[in-house]
């Protein structure tokens, strides 16, 4: 993932499993755009990633 400086962190890698869609929606929440499809409504977002969490 790529994010603003500090935002994500460096060299993380993910115990969460996840697909096409959830990284969607994770970039759909991030930018506050609507979800594209159903698919990408309802599928988990990629939280652990940021800095903040």
């Amino acid at each position: 993932m790529l994010g603003s400086q500090n935002s994500v962190k460096a060299g993380f890698n993910s115990s969460q499993r996840t697909d096409q869609y959830g990284l969607l929606r994770t970039i759909d929440t991030a930018l506050g755009l609507q979800p594209l499809t159903n698919n990408d409504r309802y599928a988990a977002t990629v939280n652990d990633i940021y800095s903040g969490h």
